[in-house]
């Protein structure tokens, strides 16, 4: 997939194919947690969805591009840690 594909792409499709199974879920929602989350709130969940877990998949992404799979599988373990570290600060 990572030849014909570049990394960015394949994240990109990876989570659009993860929201569309959140979606059900939030669109019962919507309207009431949209009117009661403040803009501090906001922002922290997009540093969480950019800084850790977006760079997270591309740096994973990269490394299986550039080494075999069962190599990069190890480092697969670490992304939720560094998703930890990360929101911390």
């Amino acid at each position: 997939l990572l030849k014909t594909y570049d990394m960015f792409t394949v994240t990109a499709y990876a989570f659009a194919l993860g929201s569309l199974f959140y979606l059900p879920f939030v669109i019962s929602d919507i309207v009431t947690t949209l009117q009661t989350v403040t803009i501090g709130a906001w922002l922290a969940v997009l540093y969480l969805a950019l800084v850790c877990t977006v760079f997270g998949y591309i740096g994973w992404y990269y490394a299986l591009k550039k080494t075999e799979a069962s190599k990069a599988a190890v480092f697969l373990n670490l992304i939720p840690l560094f998703t930890i570290i990360m929101s911390f600060l």
